[in-house]
């Protein structure tokens, strides 16, 4: 088998060096691999790798092209579903609902899970906004407030209320509150949860936000 060659930089100017190299030509320093190792560093940069890719065989590139490929797609998903946990989803006229901490926004204590919400009277009114949580997860279930009773005991959230349901909840004018504590119960773990809403007393939806994000294992 070959001997892979590495790319290899002068570790004092930065200059490609090829492996055989005694002196780097732009600085004049020692870089022998021999003599002197730790004046030479590897060559990371953009160029030299995608160099490096032109030149593999078809295998190697359609093998890297793939891993590329479903990182990209990844991670478009995963900013796509924070872009949406973070902003209006236009669901209200009145009310914008998002999640407080979009990148790790869920807490499990046994059965219970629990999520903290923030939300924002968009009108220069004072509103009023009454109704229940719910979540939806994708096995297309909805489920409403949880009796905190059924969990572990452990702090999930320090959000100002755990578990809170039955909102009756008044807002100043572009009033934003945040830090508000709702769980449920029997989440599918490992599936994904869809969306968090509040309904009102018909199953009507006030306000809603877009998620899919993962239901933690345990």
């Amino acid at each position: 088998m070959a001997k892979k060659v590495k790319a290899w930089m002068c570790a004092a100017c930065k200059y490609r060096l090829k492996e055989e190299a005694y002196y780097c030509k732009r600085c004049g320093a020692l870089v022998d691999l021999v003599q002197a190792p730790e004046n030479r560093i590897p060559d990371k940069t953009f160029y030299t790798r995608f160099n490096r890719f032109l030149h593999m065989n078809p295998f190697q590139k359609a093998a890297w092209g793939t891993v590329f490929a479903i990182a990209l797609v990844t991670g478009g998903i995963y900013f796509n579903n924070l872009h949406g946990a973070l902003t209006d989803n236009k669901s209200s006229q009145t009310f914008v609902l998002n999640v407080d901490t979009a990148y790790s926004p869920f807490g499990c204590s046994g059965t219970v899970c629990h999520i903290a919400i923030n939300l924002e009277n968009k009108t220069d009114k004072v509103q009023k906004l009454k109704g229940n949580p719910y979540f939806k997860a994708s096995d297309g279930v909805l489920r409403g407030p949880a009796d905190p009773r059924n969990g572990t005991g452990s702090v999930i959230y320090y959000g100002k209320v755990y578990c809170q349901k039955d909102f009756d909840l008044t807002f100043a004018p572009h009033e934003k509150k945040q830090f508000i504590g709702i769980c449920t119960e029997g989440l599918p773990r490992g599936g994904y949860l869809e969306k968090v809403m509040i309904l009102d007393q018909d199953k009507k939806v006030v306000v809603t936000t877009n998620l899919n994000a993962l239901i933690p294992l345990n």
